[in-house]
């Protein structure tokens, strides 16, 4: 075999790698688009279904990879600060504050997506009103107005 033949085959190899990568970047995109709903969908049936067991802790989990996943769906960041809220009060107490302020964030994510949504803003009251009960009356009376106003809209 002369080395101009061998040049040429490596070629064919390289271009047809090329051509398969390409058709495979295209296949992964076009299905991802149907998966990716999909996904978002089976993870917060799952995560109902734990929620309506009380399981509170890993429907949080669910809706959490649904959030990740969608940053935009409403649902996942409504249910996961409701999810939050539940697991927060069943929690220890070095612990709630943080779930907390976990489920305060979560509602804030829901309330930018959908200022009228009454349960993002009532999810959002519950949350704050735990974290007042953890800094103390003096600390947590700019909390205090921030629950009345968003039970207001709630």
């Amino acid at each position: 075999m002369n080395p101009g033949s061998l040049r040429g085959v490596r070629t064919t190899i390289v271009i047809k790698g090329i051509q398969l990568t390409i058709f495979s970047i295209a296949f992964i995109c076009f299905s991802y688009s149907g998966l990716w709903a999909s996904d978002i969908d089976s993870l917060l049936a799952t995560g109902d279904s734990l929620y309506n067991l009380n399981d509170y802790s890993l429907s949080a989990q669910y809706y959490k990879d649904a959030a990740d996943l969608d940053s935009l769906n409403l649902d996942a960041h409504l249910k996961l600060s409701r999810s939050l809220n539940f697991e927060g009060e069943l929690a220890s107490k070095d612990s709630q504050l943080a779930i907390f302020e976990d489920a305060r964030d979560e509602s804030k994510k829901a309330i930018e997506l959908n200022d009228n949504n009454a349960d993002a803003h009532f999810q959002l009251a519950r949350a704050l009103g735990k974290i007042a009960l953890f800094k103390g009356i003096f600390k947590s009376i700019g909390l205090a107005k921030q629950v009345k106003a968003q039970a207001e809209m709630a």
